[in-house]
This record gives structure tokens, C-alpha cells and sequence, in this order.
């Protein structure tokens, strides 16, 4: 009789540990999906906050955003193929792609206009340029060539090959006009591009390359 009971109380514990291992694993398995859905949630509200705050020109907010939503979408690269995620990650390159196209447009402005800039307007600048930076280095790249070439502009008129500016004896002019440009960066520019960017040596290297 003793040994009956020992041997259905084994049983007992058997069949529990078996079920809790059960139960265990089917809660492991269960929170694989609530975990997909909650983030597919959370990207679905960041796109759209994402896209009015690139039309409203938000550009700080939007520069922070978008690296939320670039660290979203990488959990779900094993889900391309599913439409609802493909359509997220298509509206996210669109809106990245208005973002571009917004800053470059804004700092093309900057380049039409005279006088010093307004604290808005650097304020606002900043945050495109930490817009460029969460876009990656390709579009950061293009920017700092767009602002060199748009700095050494006047500097290609005056100082033509077949110009009298252009003679090897007007050297010294050319480093004059060069630390000029230097000089009214820093008073200017410098503070608008993050350090990280070397705006300033960009523009030296690209004097040196003419």
C-alpha cells in the first residue's frame, strides 16, 4: 500500500512538472507575438508623429523620432514579405525622404539670403542637422559638400584659371581670401554644424583640392 501511494505520488510530481513545462513553454511562445505586436504598435504611432512633425518642420523632435523608428523597423526585418510592415517601412523611406528634401531646402535658403541669422533660424538649422545625422552619413556627406561648394562659390568666379585673379603671382591672394572664409565661418557657421561634422577642415580640404 505504501509503495502504491510513493508511486502514484511520483506520478503526481511527474505529471505536474510536466505541465508546468507545458504551460512554461506555451507562455514563452505567447510572448514572442505580444512582444511583435506591441512594437508593431508602438511603429505604426511613431510613423505617423514621425510625418506631421516633418510637414510642421519639427526638426529636433523629428531627428530623435526617427532613430526610434529605424530602431523599430530593425526588429522587424525577419518580418519582410508581411504587407502591413512592408507599407510601414515604405512610408518611413517617403517621410525620410521629405525630411531631406525639407532641410536641404531650407538650408538653400540660408544661402539666398543676407545679414546675420536670427536665433530661430539657428535653432531651427541645428535641428536639421541633427535631421542629416539620424538620415546617415551619405546625407550628411552631401551636405557638407553642398555648404563648401556653396562658400568657395565666389571664390571660383574671382580667381579663374583665365582670369587675372587666376596668376600663379596672385597666391598670397587666394590664402587671403581662403582665411577670410575661415574667419566668417567661425563667426557664422561654426556653431550650427556639430563639431563631429568638421565642417571647417572640409572646407580647407576642398580649397587645397582646387
Amino acid at each position: 500500500v505504501i509503495k502504491k501511494k510513493a508511486d502514484r505520488s511520483e506520478q503526481m510530481v511527474q505529471d505536474i512538472c510536466r505541465d508546468i513545462k507545458s504551460l512554461d513553454f506555451a507562455k514563452r511562445n505567447l510572448t514572442l507575438p505580444i512582444t511583435a505586436l506591441k512594437r508593431l504598435q508602438m511603429l505604426v504611432t511613431a510613423t505617423e508623429q514621425l510625418g506631421v512633425m516633418a510637414r510642421e518642420r519639427m526638426y529636433a523632435e523629428a531627428a530623435h523620432l526617427l532613430q526610434a523608428v529605424k530602431q523599430l523597423l530593425a526588429h522587424f526585418e525577419a518580418y519582410r514579405g508581411i504587407k502591413k510592415v512592408d507599407a510601414l517601412r515604405e512610408i518611413v523611406d517617403e517621410t525620410s525622404s521629405d525630411l531631406r528634401a525639407r532641410v536641404f531646402e531650407d538650408f538653400n535658403a540660408l544661402s539666398a539670403q543676407e545679414g546675420t541669422m536670427p536665433h530661430s533660424q539657428q535653432e531651427a538649422l541645428s535641428g536639421a542637422c541633427a535631421v542629416v545625422d539620424a538620415l546617415g552619413p551619405e546625407v550628411r556627406k552631401e551636405m557638407v559638400a553642398w555648404f563648401s561648394n556653396w562658400q568657395f562659390a565666389p571664390y571660383k568666379h574671382a580667381f579663374q584659371p583665365y582670369g587675372d585673379a587666376g596668376l600663379l603671382e596672385k597666391t598670397e591672394l587666394r590664402y587671403s581670401w581662403h582665411r577670410k572664409l575661415l574667419r566668417q565661418f567661425d563667426d557664422q557657421f561654426a556653431s550650427l554644424f556639430p563639431p563631429s561634422w568638421e565642417v571647417g577642415l572640409a572646407i580647407t580640404r576642398d580649397f587645397c583640392s582646387i
